[in-house]
């Protein structure tokens, strides 16, 4: 089992991680926008991107045990899950085989990240203490303890450019790490954190707070200054929906709304802000904070996912490296797809109309997608026969993992741009 390598985007540092050579910067620079096969480059397309099957299915966790985390390393070749089974599991998806289990029942684990080296990992702490684990996944040994929080860490995000990264957890508080040193090396006090997100750039991270549903930009050289912006979500949301007339029923069903998922783009440009229980996404200029687009999911309880057993640190939805199509699982065992092409701001080029004879894949019209409409279905729809509760792009190479209590590779089966 074989995958193709996609290009890395990103913003002005172009996503490139602190690991790569000059070399494979200079191809991918090179191939902007592209995917390679067989040595040659391939322009990315919505021929392409339909074409998604499941090729492996892994049943490594206990039985009807949830998943509840999952992160592909820089070089693509390797993916780690969490779950409520209290273990971590390491696939090489390369080779598309599962490479180890590694038990944690003393700690439990949650949001675990492999870090830029290869073979480690962190992961946070479920019981017996609130600390962050530094793993060798090598032999299996504690590298680092970090301790500080005071109660469960909901979420770890990791720099995409250097050895830093942050945590939140339900002691209101964010701190910041570095990989070689123990002690947190900043502290932020946040009312009920739920959120994480950095800019591929690693200069700047995103915080989503359930005390006033907001996202607040921070800066990471200044953010003892506070949020450089703060988005005030349901103000924002009542702006666009009921044209500044913001109503006190509105309001109480934007509160309920149980945003699960935060995402910087990969081009930096974007947040994706999404509940994966009200099958609602919204779309943000990461710059201005405006809600660009609602990304809406038929109105459908069956298509709803259910609560999960932690705050989602992965999440149901997930944007391609180059930052043009949005997929996200939905309760019905389907996979939607938005083509954001048909935002000028983004690119210049719009999706071909394409004919598939994919039985697995229901195709619509992209012309039904229209630049000045505020609301975006789908395109596509990829049917799948478990619950992608949790998605998750590959860096580097052109294929996805989906996850609730199994784990799903999907690759695309054609590999032609459509003229």
């Amino acid at each position: 089992m074989s995958f193709t390598s996609i290009p890395r985007m990103g913003s002005n540092l172009n996503g490139i991680s602190s690991s790569s050579s000059s070399s494979s910067i200079n191809n991918i620079n090179d191939i902007d926008g592209k995917i390679i096969t067989n040595g040659n480059p391939i322009p990315i397309s919505s021929n392409i991107i339909s074409s998604f099957k499941p090729v492996k299915n892994f049943k490594n966790h206990s039985k009807n045990s949830i998943i509840t985390s999952l992160d592909f390393d820089d070089s693509g070749q390797f993916l780690i899950s969490s779950g409520i089974d209290e273990t971590l599991q390491l696939y090489d998806t390369k080779k598309g085989k599962h490479s180890k289990s590694i038990l944690s029942k003393k700690y439990g684990c949650h949001s675990a990240k492999l870090i830029h080296r290869e073979k480690n990992c962190i992961f946070a702490s479920t019981k017996e203490d609130n600390s962050i684990k530094y793993l060798s996944l090598i032999d299996n040994s504690f590298i680092k303890y970090f301790k500080g929080h005071k109660s469960q860490v909901l979420n770890i995000e990791l720099n995409p450019i250097d050895d830093q990264f942050i945590s939140i957890s339900m002691d209101n508080t964010l701190r910041l790490w570095d990989l070689k040193i123990s002690n947190s090396q900043g502290l932020l006090s946040i009312k009920l954190p739920k959120l994480l997100a950095y800019d591929p750039s690693g200069l700047i991270f995103a915080i989503f707070s359930e005390f006033d549903n907001s996202i607040n930009l921070y800066s990471i050289y200044d953010y003892l200054k506070g949020p450089f912006l703060k988005i005030d979500i349901i103000s924002k949301i009542n702006e666009i929906e009921n044209g500044n007339n913001n109503n006190k029923n509105n309001n109480i069903l934007h509160n309920s709304l149980n945003f699960t998922n935060l995402e910087f783009s990969n081009n930096g440009k974007f947040l994706i802000l999404s509940s994966s229980i009200n099958n609602i996404i919204y779309l943000i200029d990461s710059f201005t904070g405006k809600i660009i687009k609602k990304l809406i999911i038929d109105r459908n309880d069956n298509n709803k996912l259910q609560q999960r057993p932690f705050i989602n640190c992965t999440g149901n939805v997930s944007i391609t490296p180059d930052s043009k199509f949005i997929f996200a699982g939905c309760g019905d065992n389907t996979i939607k797809i938005w083509d954001l092409s048909s935002i000028s701001s983004l690119t210049s080029s719009k999706s071909n109309t394409i004919i598939t004879n994919n039985n697995d894949t229901t195709f619509t019209d992209s012309n039904s997608t229209l630049n000045d409409s505020f609301e975006m279905k789908p395109i596509y729809s990829l049917n799948t026969n478990t619950n992608p509760a949790l998605l998750k792009f590959n860096p580097r190479y052109w294929m996805f993992a989906s996850a609730d209590t199994d784990i799903t590779f999907w690759t695309p089966t054609n590999y032609y741009s459509n003229k």
